[in-house]
């Protein structure tokens, strides 16, 4: 599977991988991967935010309309439901599950401190 987030991406998000491609240097591969980890978040938020049928496959979920609104909208509860969902429904292992909290946690210390699009981070105590 060929990934370009540069096409597949919202706004939001590209912005956020465009910065840690060339600013941050960081790898094709570790961008990728924030891709994936936080796409498949977002999936997760619009599922639980009632944005789309209930019985909706996680991964026919298009996150195209994933904007700053939502981003806003996300809790530490969030995270820690979506962390909940990904031990028991998925079968993630401690280590793939750190993997993507660190890449929620780098996304939205992003929108606060770098884009300055948010005053307050919602997952400034996740652990």
């Amino acid at each position: 599977m060929i990934l370009n987030y540069r096409t597949e991406a919202p706004p939001l998000l590209r912005d956020f991988l465009v910065y840690h491609e060339t600013i941050q240097a960081h790898s094709k591969r570790t961008v990728e991967e924030y891709f994936l980890d936080l796409r498949n978040f977002f999936r997760y938020i619009k599922l639980i935010r009632g944005r789309v049928p209930k019985d909706t496959p996680l991964d026919n979920i298009s996150i195209d309309d994933f904007d700053l609104d939502l981003a806003k909208n996300v809790a530490l509860t969030d995270v820690y439901s979506y962390m909940s969902f990904l031990s028991a429904d998925r079968g993630l292992n401690a280590t793939s599950r750190a993997r993507k909290v660190a890449a929620i946690r780098s996304f939205y210390k992003y929108l606060v401190n770098k884009a300055k699009l948010m005053d307050v981070n919602p997952v400034q105590d996740l652990d």
